[in-house]
């Protein structure tokens, strides 16, 4: 009987443990605040422009911004945590994989403070013209959790650009 209740109570004590671990860890959702094609790498949060379409031309970087939630945490002494990285994978409309990069982008902190204002830059080229869809995965490596997102794009050949841009 007293083997029994030693048994429980280290059951529950490992369950009072796991969902501290949880909470340290941090229980928001993962999530984007924000996510834009854009003209350039992004060096500051929040200071990107735009670009006015999502048609590139072929060769040209497809550049994402982005900027994601719940992916700080903090641990048991109070620092602010970040362990975070990147794939990325274009589709074509076949749904035929064209470019796939797995580790493109890795960020890891510490800090005493708080960490805010949490961005990425995500960029990638399309060997040929079509109809694209973009996907990358953000993966929160102290709890395992990750967020996938998607966006739709065009690239189209010097020739269909020159029409476009003489038509009124």
């Amino acid at each position: 009987m007293e083997a029994a209740m030693w048994n429980i109570r280290t059951v529950a004590l490992a369950a009072l443990a796991l969902i501290g671990s949880v909470a340290v860890a941090g229980a928001e959702s993962l999530g984007i605040a924000r996510v834009s094609f854009v003209t350039a790498k992004v060096e500051k949060f929040s200071q990107f422009e735009s670009r006015p379409n999502a048609v590139f031309k072929l060769g040209e970087d497809v550049r994402l911004y982005g900027e994601p939630t719940g992916f700080v945490a903090s641990d048991r002494t109070g620092r602010s945590q970040i362990d975070m990285k990147a794939d990325i994978k274009v589709s074509a409309a076949d749904e035929r994989v064209v470019v796939e990069r797995k580790n493109l982008m890795s960020l890891k902190h510490s800090s005493p403070e708080t960490l805010d204002n949490v961005f990425v830059n995500l960029s990638v080229k399309v060997p040929t013209a079509g109809m694209y869809v973009v996907s990358f995965r953000l993966t929160d490596n102290l709890t395992g959790r990750f967020l996938d997102y998607s966006l739709p794009f065009q690239v189209e050949a010097p020739e269909r650009l020159a029409a476009h841009q003489d038509s009124p």
